[in-house]
């Protein structure tokens, strides 16, 4: 198999090279991507970034081929994020399958990839073809529903600087609002979860008013409408903390 044979090495090992252009680093980051997400990547299909469905109590991990599982797990240990970063943010569709990578291969703890996922949503694109942004806000998604599918046997998310960053730079998007939605359900999800420790608990009423007030009182009226659809989200995760920030 490509596997076995390499090719996840190999492929990184070209990407983390600098004297590769960025029309053949992001080629290779898409079959990278491919092979990390299980699925084929094409530029004009939506699909590979749609909108995953609001979060029930009654979901389970999704199913995972276990080659897919094996590429994720070497690609944690072999990407480099900060090269990547660097080499990435100039280049939109280059910045835009790192992004999706990341959703798959890491974690909500992991800063690192935080940052990188950060870089798409705050990605200014000069040619507008290509919505990196919310190839950010998917990546960031993906890692929140993976984690909310685990139920009581996934380590309870925290209110990190990195995760916070990353809510504020997505509510200030505004060509996102399907993937938004589904963000901010699920991290509002996760972190106003209860079965935790008591040092654990993450005080949602404050994190509410840092998070979505400056969208709120904004006179923008699609920043405003990410503020009401982020508030929606938290009253429909707590009522309790919701109701505080009033």
């Amino acid at each position: 198999s490509l596997l076995s044979a390499g090719a996840v090495e190999l492929l990184v090992e070209r990407a983390h090279n600098d004297a590769t252009t960025n029309e053949v680093l992001s080629a290779v980051l898409a079959v990278l991507f491919s092979m990390a997400s299980g699925h084929e990547a094409q530029e004009d299909d939506p699909e590979i970034e749609a909108p995953r469905p609001a979060p029930k109590a009654t979901d389970g991990p999704l199913p995972v081929a276990d080659h897919v599982r094996a590429v994720r797990q070497r690609l944690k240990g072999l990407l480099c994020i900060p090269e990547l970063r660097r080499q990435c943010r100039t280049h939109a569709k280059s910045m835009r399958y790192f992004a999706l990578i990341l959703g798959y291969t890491h974690e909500l703890e992991d800063a690192e990839a935080l940052e990188g996922i950060h870089d798409a949503m705050s990605f200014l694109e000069e040619d507008g073809e290509l919505n990196v942004p919310r190839a950010g806000i998917n990546a960031l998604l993906t890692m929140c529903d993976t984690r909310r599918r685990l139920g009581k046997s996934g380590k309870a998310v925290m209110a990190t600087a990195g995760l916070l960053k990353c809510l504020e730079t997505a509510l200030g998007t505004t060509s996102c609002s399907k993937p938004l939605q589904g963000l901010m359900a699920s991290a509002f999800t996760l972190l106003t979860d209860d079965d935790r420790p008591k040092n654990m608990e993450v005080d949602m009423a404050v994190v509410g008013q840092r998070v979505l007030e400056p969208f709120l009182q904004s006179d923008d009226i699609n920043l405003k409408s990410n503020g009401l659809s982020g508030f929606a989200a938290l009253l429909a995760a707590s009522v309790k903390s919701a109701t505080l920030m009033l």
